[in-house]
């Protein structure tokens, strides 16, 4: 039997999806390999005020995702009433499945925005954050926020 111990969630509103997710994603998937990667489209978002119907998105990122077999749609968040929180996603993952290291995908401007989220601190505690750099982010910008994070 095959079991899952590495598993990336690429999460966000998906207001749309679009090939940056995509390739980012491939890259982790790839880079690191994982076993999978699960792309959650939040509920009921707090920091975002216009979006999507959560129908029409999901609907989006399982078209975008079909060709790849070792992406995954998860709906765990627009299944949850009220506005819908990482930290809490994560915390029930890991209740449920205790084997499996979760790596969470984002790019470099979430990694500068992550203290603004719901329990910054529970979310860097019950997962690895994989972070993108993004052409517009300097080197020494970026290692010195992953830096300033690692040791808070």
């Amino acid at each position: 039997m095959n079991l899952l111990n590495k598993v990336g969630i690429m999460g966000g509103t998906f207001n749309p999806v679009h090939n940056g997710h995509i390739a980012l994603a491939q890259s982790a998937y790839k880079t690191l390999a994982l076993d999978k990667v699960l792309f959650m489209p939040s509920g009921k978002s707090y920091m975002k005020n216009r979006v999507l119907d959560a129908r029409q998105r999901i609907a989006m990122i399982d078209r975008a995702i079909s060709p790849y077999p070792y992406f995954e749609l998860s709906t765990i968040e627009v299944e949850r009433a009220g506005n819908t929180y990482t930290s809490e996603t994560l915390r029930l993952l890991n209740q449920q499945n205790p084997q499996i290291h979760y790596y969470f995908i984002m790019g470099a401007d979430s990694l500068f925005q992550i203290e603004t989220w719901h329990e910054p601190a529970v979310i860097m505690a019950d997962c690895v954050i994989l972070a993108a750099m993004r052409n517009h982010t300097p080197d020494d910008v970026f290692k010195k926020q992953m830096d300033y994070l690692e040791a808070k």
